[in-house]
């Protein structure tokens, strides 16, 4: 989530096991105002909305967070742990073979998880442990959220009030 980086939303619906993908946004240079408009338009009927850990982080600006400010305008976030992009990315692969995707919708996203990878490294001739930052790096990134955060629903799913409740009394 971010206005210079891209913002990318992921729209599924959990059926049984299965996880079925609807629809998939991605854009940059907007306020989380045109995000929350969007979701609004779709004729979805929401159950969470998962977000990464540091929406929950306060704007110097305005002294309110972004899970405040969509909260505001009628949008409760769910916040997702972070448990680091390595772990992130084993839970995506387990769940991917669980998913299907709208193949015209989801064409953009289905993209950037297709073009996901490791960063190389010149100086010692191997891979590095970290992903390469490319067009393709806030779709998979969106995406390893919601892996990550689907398992959290399934337990106990912390919503934006109960993270921030969590993190005064523990100070994470």
């Amino acid at each position: 989530m971010g206005y210079n980086d891209s913002t990318a939303i992921w729209f599924f619906q959990q059926c049984g096991q299965e996880i079925h993908f609807l629809e998939y946004y991605e854009n940059s240079g907007e306020a989380l105002t045109h995000y929350i408009h969007y979701l609004k338009t779709k004729p979805y009927t929401y159950g969470k909305h998962l977000v990464p850990h540091d929406a929950a982080v306060h704007e110097y600006s305005t002294g309110l967070s972004r899970v405040e400010v969509s909260r505001n305008l009628g949008i409760t976030f769910t916040i997702v742990p972070d448990i680091g992009i390595n772990e992130g990315i084993d839970a995506t692969r387990n769940l991917l073979p669980r998913c299907w995707f709208d193949e015209e919708r989801c064409a953009q996203g289905v993209s950037s998880l297709d073009n996901y990878k490791k960063e190389w490294n010149d100086r010692y001739g191997c891979w590095s442990s970290k992903p390469l930052h490319s067009f393709a790096s806030h779709g998979a990134d969106a995406f390893r959220m919601m892996a990550v955060g689907i398992g959290q629903l399934a337990n106990k799913g912390l919503t934006a009030e109960e993270w921030r409740i969590l993190r005064s009394n523990y100070m994470l």
